[in-house]
């Protein structure tokens, strides 16, 4: 589902990190030619401020609620991101935790570029 409404859909290790290269985000970000995302945190992506700390504050209930439930929880947030050339634009973020085979938490992400709107 997340891949009807978002622009990008990415999965990222329990560190927020790419977990391999996205060609769709890739572009999105303006990150370039010959660059990977793979290895990447996707805070340094995020506007710094409000909106970093709210980001670090859904990710921190996200993971707290699925220590506490045994279960991850859903979340959507609205947020400020910065492209690789340092423009900012307005973006919805689908925080989807999940545990991998190990029992590690790792999240599904989709982001919905929302500047036009």
């Amino acid at each position: 589902l997340l891949g009807l409404v978002c622009d990008a859909v990415v999965h990222l290790d329990g560190d927020l990190v790419f977990t391999e290269h996205y060609p769709k985000l890739a572009g999105l970000l303006m990150h370039g030619d010959g660059k990977t995302l793979r290895g990447v945190a996707l805070s340094s992506f995020i506007a710094p401020g409000d909106d970093k700390q709210r980001f670090d504050n859904a990710v921190a209930e996200r993971t707290a609620s699925a220590e506490a439930m045994g279960e991850p929880v859903p979340s959507m947030l609205s947020l400020r991101m910065r492209d690789a050339v340092g423009n900012l634009f307005r973006a919805t973020m689908y925080l989807m935790p999940f545990r991998n085979l190990d029992g590690r938490l790792h999240h599904y992400i989709g982001l919905q570029d929302i500047s036009a709107q």
